[in-house]
């Protein structure tokens, strides 16, 4: 990089460097939330609460884990949709308490109960869905005043977490969006570095003179400057073409969902094997259109052979002699 001086190349290029590094620090960032997510949960685990308390203490919309032992055998209420239950528990204190789990965990509960006369039931608390919960008031509506208001719609869920997935969610989103940016920006550095090193000194001599030529135009918002002899774009890529290097020239514009995301202008050359992207405005095209008829015009006044405008025969017949000349 050294080797080339100006300092729009070099705003690009340490944007790109910069783009790099943030995205590796938010992958950073997301391991260590994940990280953080599965600690919390650990100590959570490790250390739950009564579930008795959990309703005095005003902890039920708390992530937190609670427990319930029992040596009274649970009682089904009725089956879930997704093949689990709900049954009644009740403490050593006569309190009844809705737990949520499978048949087999309902099981193994009944049987160390009859083993070892008592049974300690973990898990998250969850609310109970409206189906359920219809089907609670019904069955303890003589058992208790208000049954709503004693069971607070809740339950314990032997399979839940306790919110801890906040953690884990939001780490894996910006460690994916870190990765993706993360990987834009360095296939777009090593291509400024590869086309910088393609360079002989010669030639960045002499690009730095174009571009410091006072015909010389800049166009800032897309990054490319339109010298006597050369379109010099620091976008996506660090793309430089002559203008007596052109072949075919047009205008493109990228959606997503109808939506522009990206327009640039594409181009097809004697001496590269694949097209050229110069001029890139991310988002909606705006002045930049404009701006890209400018360029358009500037290759059809230094170019009049090149062709102008989108024709998908010539970009075919283009490739096919690419291909042609690749196996001679």
């Amino acid at each position: 990089m050294n080797k080339f001086q100006n300092k729009e190349f070099k705003k690009a290029y340490n944007g790109k460097l910069i783009a790099v590094i943030v995205s590796a620090l938010a992958i950073v960032l997301g391991i260590f939330l994940i990280i953080t997510g599965s600690n919390k949960e650990k100590n959570a685990k490790a250390n739950p609460y009564d579930f008795g308390d959990a309703y005095v203490n005003n902890l039920l919309d708390e992530d937190i884990y609670v427990f319930i032992d029992t040596a009274v055998e649970p009682i089904l209420l009725c089956n879930y949709s997704d093949g689990e239950e709900y049954f009644l528990v009740e403490d050593y204190y006569g309190e009844g308490y809705i737990v949520r789990c499978t048949e087999a965990q309902f099981n193994s509960f009944k049987s160390e109960i009859t083993s070892n006369g008592s049974t300690h039931i973990t898990g998250s608390i969850t609310n109970l869905n409206d189906e359920v919960n219809d089907y609670i008031r019904e069955v303890f509506s003589e058992a208790v005043d208000d049954p709503d208001e004693y069971f607070k719609g809740k339950a314990l869920y032997v399979n839940g977490d306790a919110g801890e997935t906040t953690y884990y969610v939001f780490g894996w989103i910006i460690i994916g969006f870190g990765f993706l940016f993360c990987l834009l920006a360095l296939l777009e550095l090593l291509n400024y570095n590869k086309t910088l090193k393609s360079l002989s000194e010669v030639e960045v001599a002499k690009l730095e003179s174009e571009i410091d030529s006072p015909a010389t135009v800049y166009h800032k918002s897309i990054r490319t400057f339109i010298t006597p002899n050369y379109i010099v774009s620091f976008g996506n890529k660090f793309n430089i073409v002559k203008f007596d290097d052109i072949i075919m020239a047009y205008k493109y514009v990228q959606r997503y969902n109808f939506v522009p995301v990206l327009s640039n202008v594409k181009i097809w050359t004697n001496s590269s094997d694949s097209e050229l992207a110069v001029a890139d405005k991310a988002g909606l095209p705006g002045k930049a259109k404009a701006l890209h008829e400018d360029i358009l015009l500037a290759i059809h006044e230094k170019n009049p052979q090149a062709n102008l405008g989108y024709d998908v025969s010539a970009i075919k017949e283009i490739q096919a002699q690419k291909k042609a000349a690749k196996k001679q």
